[in-house]
């Protein structure tokens, strides 16, 4: 018994690890997503002008 305390504990720390790391992923994932809608808005933005000009 005294061999899984600290197996647990490792086992914890892993686990503290991979979810910070997930949690890194994904706020750079949400970072570039929210990156290319600027972008796509832009170029909506962009679009609609043009269109407005020429009618």
């Amino acid at each position: 018994m005294a061999e899984t305390k600290p197996q647990i504990k490792i086992l914890f720390l892993m686990l503290s690890t991979e979810e910070t790391a997930i949690d890194k992923d994904l706020e750079e994932r949400i970072e570039d997503l929210k990156r290319k809608r600027k972008t796509l808005k832009n170029e909506l933005n962009k679009i609609s002008q043009k269109s407005q000009l020429s009618i």
